[in-house]
C-alpha cells in the first residue's frame, strides 16, 4: 500500500469494513434462526416430557390402585381364616397344659420333665 494514496487505503478499509459487517449481519441472522429453532425444540420436549409426566402418573396411580385393591383382598382373606386359627389355636391349648407342680400334659397324658 505504500505507493498508493490515503484516500484509496481508506477506501479499500471502509469496503473491508464493510464486507466483515454484512458477514457478522450473516451469521448474526443465522444465528437468531437458530435460537428460534431451538426455543422451538425445547418447547416440544416440554410438551412431550410433560405428557410422559402425566402417563407415568396415572399409570402409577392404577397400578397403587390394584395394589390395593391385592392387599385390601389378601387382608379379607386373612380375616376370613383368623377364626379358623384361632380355634387350631385353642385346640392346641387344649392339648398341651402345664400342671401347677411343673409336669407337661399332652393330650391328658402326663409327662415329667425337669429343666
Amino acid at each position: 500500500m505504500p505507493g498508493r494514496g490515503l484516500a484509496e487505503q481508506v477506501e479499500d478499509l471502509g469496503v473491508l469494513a464493510r464486507e466483515r459487517m454484512a458477514e457478522s449481519q450473516l451469521l448474526l441472522a443465522e444465528s437468531d434462526r437458530l435460537r428460534a429453532r431451538a426455543v422451538k425444540a425445547a418447547a416440544m420436549v416440554d410438551t412431550v416430557l410433560g405428557r410422559l409426566v402425566i402417563e407415568a402418573r396415572e399409570s402409577l396411580v392404577a397400578a397403587a390402585g390394584a395394589h390395593y385393591q391385592e392387599l385390601q383382598a389378601s387382608a379379607a382373606s386373612r380375616l376370613g381364616d383368623y377364626p379358623m386359627m384361632a380355634r387350631h389355636r385353642e385346640a392346641r391349648k387344649g392339648r398341651i397344659r402345664v400342671s401347677s407342680g411343673g409336669a407337661v400334659i399332652v393330650m391328658g397324658v402326663v409327662h415329667n420333665i425337669r429343666i
